[in-house]
């Protein structure tokens, strides 16, 4: 695997179970998720430079596809009444598919913030095999401020 850019080596994505992708794309800046945006068919630029994406049919995400694992550490914390119960064998049989779906693929990573007060501050990955990550200067920053991110494994 050929792993290119800014991360930290200790937590790459093969201790993710990502490790049969061809190639992995770290925490590129804007203008670089643009660029490869555009040679991969994923998105364009209009006549006034803002990149617009290629969606085709489905655009948007659906609500009624959201899920979260039923298990000793989420039964008194989740609110069951609106959120969609998955039993961890259900999620284990989605997670082999989506390694699998994932192998030998180009992935676009980026280690990302979500939330302003950096004592509560999230640290997330996320994974792609298209750069259609869109990020504002002011979190991509913040992605690259040094810290030793932690990736979330919830296998």
């Amino acid at each position: 695997m050929n792993e290119l850019g800014v991360h930290n080596p200790a937590n790459g994505v093969a201790e993710l179970g990502l490790g049969e992708a061809s190639r992995v794309f770290y925490n590129l800046n804007e203008s670089e998720l643009y660029e490869e945006a555009i040679r991969n068919g994923e998105a364009e630029l209009t006549a006034d430079g803002a990149l617009r994406a290629v969606t085709g049919q489905h655009t948007g995400r659906s609500p009624k596809d959201k899920f979260v694992v039923r298990d000793a550490s989420t039964e008194d914390t989740i609110w069951w009444d609106n959120n969609k119960p998955l039993s961890p064998e259900n999620f284990e049989l989605l997670r082999q598919d989506m390694l699998a779906h994932a192998a030998g693929k180009t992935l676009y990573v980026q280690d990302l913030i979500g939330g302003a007060d950096e004592e509560n501050a999230l640290s997330t990955r996320v994974s792609l095999s298209l750069p259609g990550i869109r990020c504002s200067s002011a979190t991509c920053s913040s992605a690259r401020s040094g810290r030793n991110w932690q990736a979330s494994n919830r296998s």
